[in-house]
């Protein structure tokens, strides 16, 4: 298949796949996981926000900046309410038969893999387009926020004492420093070789945490396989599919369709309505005596079934919003 959408998003998952090869040869230990993970979050991942965003210009979207952070925690919400009408139904149509896995099912499914996806999506899509990259940056402020103080404490049962100080994290502090040095004009004072060494960083970290993605589903799939009755497993799949690869991009999609005067935030939205579950539910499933068994399967399904669903909305999210592809 030659659309452009759907290369993109294989080489998105290959990569992924190698993760998975690599953690079932023991070539990528598990215990190198943490430090790895460290590297790309809290290093790597400034260093792509710094590059991109000190390379645009945002003037022109001064009056309208507040909106991209705006509409990306409002479509975290719009997925928590339809994820939980579906957790509602009797557990002989859902497959979920306590509170933890309702729970989880609300978090995994509404919560959309916001980053280590669309990034690479998008690079590949408008290789010479900086400007729609920064932008996305700063929608995921509002993805971000949303994350620490609806999806996790949904998970957790409830917010946590000291919750707030987990938004004092280093790539929201990256993002909101970058776009307020670039207001300033300070990254005109950037030499050249310095940002070189930015992009080059950067850019190592795209690959670099697919892999990680790769090996932790690879993980969890061999640890908790079998621990979900196979009848509920196709129910779970099933709910999945109807919510994240259907009803939210619809609803994502028609949002983008109501703001024909903010054409990059247009783009942002639809690209995001495209994307699966987002990966660290996992781990918060971990932390926080969540189903983790139901959020492999969750992510897992929607991730599969993206290499499908992600060419059919993006497509059609372009064509509905009145924007060519690669325009």
């Amino acid at each position: 298949m030659d659309n452009p959408v759907f290369q993109a998003s294989l080489a998105v998952f290959l990569i992924m796949l190698v993760g998975c090869v690599l953690r079932h040869f023991r070539w990528l230990a598990p215990e190198a996981d943490r430090t790895l993970l460290n590297l790309s979050v809290n290093f790597l991942y400034p260093c792509l926000i710094f590059s991109k965003i000190f390379r645009t210009d945002l003037s022109a979207h001064f009056s309208s900046l507040w909106l991209f952070p705006v509409c990306g925690f409002t479509v975290i919400i719009i997925g928590i309410f339809f994820s939980w009408i579906f957790t509602i139904f009797p557990a002989v149509v859902t497959g979920l038969h306590n509170k933890a896995q309702r729970r989880t099912f609300i978090a995994c499914v509404s919560m959309i893999n916001y980053g280590f996806l669309p990034i690479p999506l998008i690079m590949q899509l408008y290789p010479e387009n900086d400007e729609l990259l920064t932008l996305l940056f700063v929608f995921n402020l509002g993805l971000e926020f949303a994350l620490w103080t609806c999806v996790v404490p949904l998970m957790a049962g409830g917010l946590e004492r000291g919750w707030w100080k987990k938004l004092f994290r280093i790539p929201l502090l990256a993002i909101l420093f970058a776009v307020t040095a670039n207001f300033l004009g300070f990254s005109h004072y950037i030499s050249g070789g310095m940002m070189t060494a930015l992009d080059m960083l950067g850019m190592s970290q795209i690959p670099l945490a697919l892999i990680m993605i790769g090996a932790i589903i690879y993980d969890e799939l061999a640890g908790n396989f079998r621990s979900v009755r196979r009848r509920d497993t196709v129910k779970i799949i099933i709910g999945t599919l109807l919510v994240r690869a259907a009803i939210l991009p619809l609803c994502m999609i028609l949002l983008a369709c109501c703001l024909p005067d903010y054409p990059w935030l247009q783009k942002i939205i639809v690209i995001q309505a495209a994307m699966p579950c987002a990966t660290t539910p996992i781990m918060f499933a971990r932390m926080y005596e969540g189903a983790s068994d139901v959020a492999v399967r969750t992510v897992l399904v929607s991730s599969v079934a993206s290499l499908v669903t992600v060419v059919f909305w993006v497509s059609w999210g372009m064509w509905m919003i009145g924007s060519p592809l690669l325009a």
